[in-house]
């Protein structure tokens, strides 16, 4: 497959191609299965991810077509490492946004999709792509053609002090991966209608957080601040001044934050401990959509065990009965210790059931059988990386 190649027909009625402009209102309306039931802000969500995205000049996007309809998807978007020492940035797009119409799955479409997909990553320069968002369908998928397992990335969670009665419908989406996609499909569908929700999403996760934070104006003790909006810069200087990791890790510079922190299906809070320069900041998310309720602890920060462990305990008093959930699997001991202090347990997780994996690809065919290398670093292992949420694309 040549450079100059932007799509490739294939037997029936298919043509899979390079993303292009005049497709974008039909790709929000195909992501309405995934991303949210909201067509704008579907469509918000598209030009922040991949139009935007800091990293590549243009969308690492791929379509099924048939007689002129987007019928299947699969979007890569530009993420930056550190790799090495010293650290030297290297690209390595992160794959998502899978879907494939209802009336045209099991066509094999996804594997065609990825061909196609892989060729032209190959043919731009990229050796690997990364998945660390694949639900239980999608990363059997992977696993079946070619995708390595980096590891599981281990998720803690605080369960709600009083869960919601599990339907016995939700029971059988969590021991089967094909009825867990009817099960969101049917729930978001529903919801959507529900003429209750059909006013712009709200940040119905933080309401506790909000009301407690207009109560304490805005600060939860004598360095703590809650805040709505990120502060790239004063973010960026502190990972800077504090990591001195060899491990291959996310670029976290300025231009990443400003970036990163505008997601238009996500609602963020920021804890920043000042004193009165930044010393400590945690960020929690929330997704736009309110019946998805759960909260994540996408990065977190700390100059000292004293500032850590003060801002894990000021994300648990102030979410109240909400459900936290974080990434430990590349966590330091102390920081693991410090959320296990405050009632963070290990997450049951198989690849049918809450599979949390990350899985690695190499862009090139003639590489699938070698040893997977980056830089000369080795990337099957998940020691080799520091990962946490604020690297996947479903946050």
């Amino acid at each position: 497959m040549r450079v100059r190649e932007r799509s490739v027909t294939i037997p029936g009625e298919y043509q899979i191609i390079r993303y292009l402009p005049e497709y974008r209102g039909q790709v929000a309306e195909l992501q309405k299965g995934m991303w949210s039931p909201y067509l704008r802000l579907n469509e918000a969500y598209l030009e922040w991810k991949h139009l935007w995205n800091p990293y590549t000049r243009e969308p690492l996007i791929y379509l099924a077509v048939a007689r002129g309809q987007v019928v299947g998807m699969r979007g890569f978007f530009g993420a930056r490492w550190f790799v090495g020492t010293p650290p030297r940035p290297v690209l390595l797009p992160c794959a998502g946004d899978l879907i494939i119409a209802q009336e045209h799955r099991n066509r094999g479409l996804v594997a065609e999709i990825m061909k196609f997909a892989l060729a032209d990553l190959a043919l731009r320069g990229f050796d690997y792509t990364i998945s660390l968002s694949a639900g239980s369908v999608t990363l059997l998928s992977q696993i079946a053609t070619g995708w390595r397992s980096i590891g599981s990335l281990r998720v803690l969670e605080r369960a709600a002090a009083s869960p919601a009665r599990t339907s016995a419908l939700r029971v059988m989406a969590n021991r089967w991966p094909l009825v867990a996609g009817l099960y969101r499909q049917l729930r978001d569908t529903a919801k959507a209608k529900d003429p209750r929700n059909r006013k712009s999403p709200s940040p119905r996760q933080f309401e506790c957080l909000d009301q407690m934070n207009a109560r304490l104006g805005r600060r939860l003790n004598g360095c703590i601040t809650i805040e709505p909006r990120a502060r790239p810069q004063e973010m960026a200087e502190l990972v800077a001044r504090l990591v001195s990791d060899t491990r291959i890790r996310h670029v976290q510079d300025e231009e990443y934050f400003e970036w990163r922190f505008r997601n238009p299906l996500s609602h963020y809070r920021f804890l920043f401990w000042c004193e009165p320069r930044l010393e400590g900041f945690l960020v929690l998310r929330a997704s736009v959509v309110p019946w998805r309720s759960e909260v994540g602890i996408i990065a977190w920060q700390a100059s000292s065990a004293e500032v850590r462990s003060a801002l894990i305990c000021a994300a648990v008093r102030l979410m109240g009965r909400r459900t936290l959930r974080v990434w430990s699997a590349t966590l330091a001991d102390p920081e693991r210790e410090a959320l296990v202090a405050e009632g963070f347990r290990p997450v049951s997780q198989r690849i049918t059931e809450n599979p949390r994996m990350a899985l690695i690809r190499s862009t090139r065919e003639e590489r699938v059988h070698r040893d997977w290398l980056v830089d000369g670093w080795p990337v099957l292992n998940i020691s080799s990386w520091d990962l946490s949420m604020i690297c996947s694309d479903g946050v």
